[in-house]
């Protein structure tokens, strides 16, 4: 028995430490991301649509209606994606889709971040949020308490 609980320890142990090491690197990937994006040429975007109404399953939800345009190339390109954070792609609560109706107004005039490799793709907030700084931080916290308590170990064994 004391066998398997050991066993058992180890395997959440190491599984702790793989997750750890996985949210750092997508952490640290979406960071990459979201910097390459800043050298993105923009243009004058030009907001379509920005309405919401409530969602019909869930009381806490909204559904958004969003739209842009914006001119490149000689060409009228329409967009609907907002945040080029990978965890702020969907934006569902309605006090979330309340921030983005009163930010971009029909109408009005926003910059458009283009990637300059594929002109359908494009975004008006290239800033990170809170998850994209937290996500990393507690992959390395995690990944800082596996190598000192594996540091500790070691140093118990060899004494």
């Amino acid at each position: 028995m004391d066998r398997l609980i050991r066993f058992l320890r180890r395997v959440l142990y190491y599984c702790a430490f793989f997750a750890a090491a996985v949210m750092t690197l997508l952490g640290i990937s979406n960071f990459q991301s979201l910097h390459q994006k800043t050298k993105w040429p923009t243009v004058e975007a030009t907001i379509v649509e920005a309405s919401s109404s409530p969602s019909p399953s869930n009381s806490d939800k909204s559904v958004l209606r969003f739209r842009y345009s914006y001119q490149l190339k000689g060409r009228t390109i329409t967009s609907s994606k907002i945040f080029a954070s990978t965890f702020r792609e969907k934006v569902e609560y309605s006090n979330e889709v309340a921030d983005v109706v009163a930010r971009f107004r029909k109408g009005t005039k926003a910059r458009a971040y283009c990637n300059p490799e594929s002109a359908y793709e494009s975004y008006l907030d290239i800033s990170p949020a809170l998850i994209d700084y937290v996500l990393p931080c507690l992959g390395a916290a995690g990944l800082t308490i596996f190598i000192a308590h594996r540091y500790a170990e070691r140093k118990k064994r060899l004494a």
